[in-house]
Formats: structure tokens, sequence, C-alpha cells
């Protein structure tokens, strides 16, 4: 008998709830006070050093003025700096300060335990097997927008 779909969709649920719950806790007590979008607009600029503000708004899909009160919002709190692009001086490159980086590795070593409790159960091929499936589904999801 073939699974459940409408069960799988409730597996997926109850683990990101659990996930977001747990980073919510981190935010907490590790996050400097960042709320759950600055934390990820705070980690999009630590992977993309140098990004800039429309970079985030084309890869979040929100709107212009949302990232534009976030980015704002990081760099009065002294996570994020901006300085002109040598190549272009009406755009501005972000990068994180030390300040943001200090939080944004607290946050990022909190990730990673809570995935490696999450994943504890599974033995390393039962992980590379997940990813894999779980890659196959996003480009399928991808590929087929409603």
């Amino acid at each position: 008998m073939p699974p459940d779909k409408d069960d799988l969709f409730e597996h997926f649920h109850a683990i990101m709830h659990l996930f977001k719950d747990r980073m919510r806790h981190a935010l907490d007590s590790e996050g400097g006070g960042l709320g759950p979008t600055e934390a990820r607009a705070l980690g999009y600029f630590a992977r993309h050093p140098g990004c800039t503000q429309q970079d985030l708004v084309q890869q979040s899909g929100r709107d212009k003025a949302q990232i534009t009160r976030i980015v704002q919002q990081l760099m009065e709190r002294g996570l994020l700096a901006r300085e002109a692009d040598p190549a272009d001086r009406r755009r501005f490159n972000l990068q994180l300060t030390d300040k943001g980086l200090q939080i944004e590795q607290a946050m990022q070593a909190q990730r990673k335990a809570l995935l490696a409790s999450m994943l504890g159960a599974l033995d390393h091929t039962e992980q590379a097997q997940l990813i894999s499936l779980l890659q196959r589904m996003r480009r399928g999801a991808e590929q087929n927008k409603l």
C-alpha cells in the first residue's frame, strides 16, 4: 500500500514546526534580540558577503520596502555595514560587522546542533538518501509551479 501523501505533509509540517520553535528559543538566548526574519537576512548576508539589498529582495521573494526596513534595522543595531560598490557608486554592498558575525556564528552553531539532534536517528547512508530525496522533491516543486 503506498504511503498517505497527506501524512507526508503532516510530517514535514511537524518537523518544520519543531525546528522553528527551537530556533526561536535559540534567537531568544543567542540572537541578540533578532526576530526570525532579521536572523534569516543576517544569515543571507553572512553566506553572500558583499551582496546588495536587491539581491536579498530577489532571493527572498519579499517586497523591497520590507527588505529596506530589515536592512536598516540590522545596520542600526550595528550588525550590518554597507559600502559603495567601487564599480558603481550608486550601488551599496553589504556585509556583517564583527558583532553581526558573532551573532550569526552563535546562531549557526545552534542550527548545527539542532540538525545533528534531528538527524541523529539516521545513519550516514540514510542521511545521504534523505538529502537526495529532498533535493529531488525541491527540484520537482520548483519546476512545477502551480
